[in-house]
């Protein structure tokens, strides 16, 4: 009878602190912990019939980039890459004349349209601020395998109080320090590690400059589709990729 009692008060006893929260070897807490997304780095997209009134950016592809602000200016970086053009431009923005940055007739202008490039943000080896179509603009130093600094810019754009990074063609270079107190929302940086950085350099760097959001472009040398297994491979802390065609909204 006492072994019976015995045995009674065990099982309750074991009863009330699952009841209260004491854990078993079968837990199933960790099977209730949700599974990660491997794509929770890739942004959330936009659809053009969402994005009136809003600041947006479209990856066209490689290190072509179409921007169009709260009030419907439409500014283009570096066009080259096969997609769509058909807005037309307040602003064209290239970086340097190299082919794959410089496809200028894929842009209808604007009446009162302009295209602007390195020459016009970078004076005497100096990197400047201008403003073109209401748009600031300010020269920031770049370099890779086959350029100096001095030879071409990158762009900070100020739009709709955010400032967005273009790096142009660059390598990790020592003035990437200065950008740190620039305060940059959206760094755009080239990975392909040919006459740019490598995934890690442009990770590096990315960390260096400290931009609330960090988006890997120039991926490839030509117009092949975009690879979101080697993107994945940009591990900067504020990482956000994007695909090629995609829109974002832009956001301080």
């Amino acid at each position: 009878m006492k072994r019976i009692l015995l045995s009674v008060l065990v099982i309750s006893l074991f009863s009330f602190l699952t009841a209260c929260g004491g854990k078993t070897k079968d837990s199933s807490s960790k099977a209730n912990k949700p599974e990660v997304s491997k794509d929770t780095a890739f942004a959330q997209y936009i659809d053009a019939a969402d994005a009136k009134g809003k600041t947006t950016m479209t990856l066209i592809g490689h290190a072509s980039v179409k921007i169009v602000t709260k009030d419907g200016k439409v500014i283009y970086i570096d066009p080259f890459y096969d997609g769509d053009y058909s807005q037309p431009a307040d602003l064209v923005i290239v970086t340097h004349s190299r082919d794959d940055h410089n496809k200028v007739d894929l842009v209808k202008l604007k009446d009162g349209g302009k295209t602007i490039g390195s020459p016009d943000y970078m004076k005497d080896g100096k990197y400047i601020k201008i403003e073109a179509n209401g748009i600031q603009i300010e020269g920031t130093p770049a370099a890779d395998k086959a350029h100096r600094v001095g030879d071409y810019a990158g762009v900070l754009l100020t739009i709709d109080g955010m400032t967005i990074y273009h790096a142009s063609d660059t390598l990790n270079i020592a003035e990437m320090k200065n950008l740190t107190a620039k305060n940059i929302d959206y760094a755009l940086l080239p990975v392909d590690g040919l006459l740019t950085m490598t995934m890690q350099d442009a990770t590096d760097c990315a960390n260096l400059i400290n931009a609330k959001h960090a988006i890997p472009i120039h991926m490839e040398m030509n117009n092949d589709p975009y690879d979101k297994e080697y993107a994945k491979k940009f591990n900067a802390k504020n990482r956000m990729l994007v695909e090629y065609g995609k829109t974002i909204e832009l956001v301080k």
